[in-house]
């Protein structure tokens, strides 16, 4: 397993960012030496990283990812196995507890405020992958649970992509540098956009 930690150096102004490369280790043979992916997650918090990319969440250092994205390190991503967009939010659920027993409503109310997307990829029969869905999470309240809302998907194996809406956040993007405000606007005016 691998996780990548960038932080933005003093060299900012030049655009250049430092980024450190570790990896998790299996035990020796010995029985000794183990480094997991929480492990890592964890140091890499005491770096003050500017974000964390973490290859694939498989246990209890989900926990620690959310707590991370929640926590001022926007722009981290990681990975995870699920059927859906929905799905996906179910499995992070049962990722963080392994690592803490919390109420299921304060686990949901924390994967709601951090992520701003989950983006589905499917194989296709010739084995290469693509996009094929996207929804952002909303925490509802009422009924303490975390609902995915799609954004785009396809409707065929070879059809295009079909918008449902344009994510709320996209708007924000030039106030981080992500995008300028005329490129955010003549993208959202290209959209397919769902009847």
């Amino acid at each position: 397993a691998r996780a990548w930690l960038e932080a933005r150096t003093d060299a900012e102004a030049s655009k250049t960012t430092a980024a450190a490369y570790v990896a998790a280790l299996t035990t020796a043979a010995e029985g000794t030496g183990e480094v997991t992916i929480r492990d890592l997650v964890a140091n890499a918090l005491r770096m003050r990283p500017d974000r964390i990319v973490v290859g694939e969440c498989r246990g209890a250092e989900a926990l620690d990812m959310l707590q991370a994205m929640n926590t001022g390190h926007d722009g981290s991503l990681t990975t995870l196995h699920a059927n859906s967009p929905e799905e996906a939010v179910s499995r992070l659920s049962m990722l963080v507890r392994y690592g803490a027993d919390l109420p299921i409503d304060v686990i949901e109310e924390n994967i709601a405020h951090a992520l701003d997307l989950v983006v589905q990829v499917e194989r296709r029969v010739d084995g290469s992958r693509r996009i094929s869905s996207a929804s952002q999470l909303r925490f509802d309240r009422e009924t303490r649970r975390c609902t995915a809302e799609p954004v785009f998907w396809r409707e065929g194996p070879e059809a295009a992509i079909v918008w449902a809406r344009v994510p709320e956040w996209v708007d924000g993007l030039p106030s981080k540098g992500g995008a300028r405000a005329e490129e955010v606007a003549a993208w959202a005016a290209s959209l397919h956009m769902a009847a």
